[in-house]
């Protein structure tokens, strides 16, 4: 049978409620937290979602976010460097941050991807364990910072509908936090260094939490 057809086939007969987890809003005093989700599948399945998330005492600035553009691109190249080359049980994995939102300012790091279900928790320490060597070891150089300074300066000019979200953008931060924020203007990004970037990384793992969530087979 084909495995389209198996997947319908383990489909319930009724829809069932998804079953989910909602983090209350003062979660920075809570205790780091795990969930598990089970979901059926006819073949082994897990997509891992870490966030870290950093609320308390967080301002939203120029600064911090030009600093928060540069580490997501230098985590997202060292997941793809470090933790596929480590282990082939890893898929596909990505980095996205937010930062800025209301009600309250935060800065948050959603780190996903796929993997071995029966692997998940090594592999979620191996992420932690990697998040942490980049805060205190070498693996943030001015390299890469100048790399995406480049990659920046190639983009500089966006298309139409990417140039109207970005003045879009740049309203909303003037009437939220008094200033515009100029996706243009790259001398913010130029202003960050490797050791800035790694006292930022520090904060964020020594002030904030990490969550992290399973959806797995197994």
């Amino acid at each position: 049978m084909p495995s389209v057809l198996k997947y319908i086939a383990s489909l319930p007969s009724r829809m069932q409620p998804a079953r989910h987890k909602v983090w209350p809003s003062d979660h920075y005093r809570t205790a780091d937290t795990t969930f598990v989700g089970r979901m059926p599948n006819n073949t082994p399945y897990c997509q891992t979602i870490m966030y870290y998330t950093l609320e308390k005492g967080y301002r939203y600035t120029p600064e911090s976010h030009a600093h928060n553009q540069v580490l997501q691109n230098i985590i997202s190249t060292q997941l793809l460097n470090v933790l596929r080359v480590e282990h082939s049980d890893v898929y596909a994995p990505s980095c996205i941050l937010t930062d800025g939102l209301l009600p309250v300012s935060r800065m948050k790091f959603n780190i996903m991807f796929t993997c071995d279900p029966t692997q998940r928790e090594r592999i979620a320490k191996d992420v932690d364990r990697l998040m942490h060597d980049m805060a205190h070891g070498d693996l943030i150089t001015q390299e890469l910072i100048d790399s995406y300074i480049k990659q920046r300066e190639r983009d500089k000019q966006p298309d139409g509908e990417k140039r109207r979200e970005q003045e879009i953008d740049a309203l909303i931060n003037r009437e939220l936090y008094g200033f515009a924020m100029d996706e243009s203007d790259l001398s913010y990004i130029r202003s960050v260094t490797p050791a800035s970037l790694k006292a930022h990384l520090r904060r964020l793992l020594k002030k904030g939490n990490l969550h992290i969530g399973y959806l797995t087979t197994e």
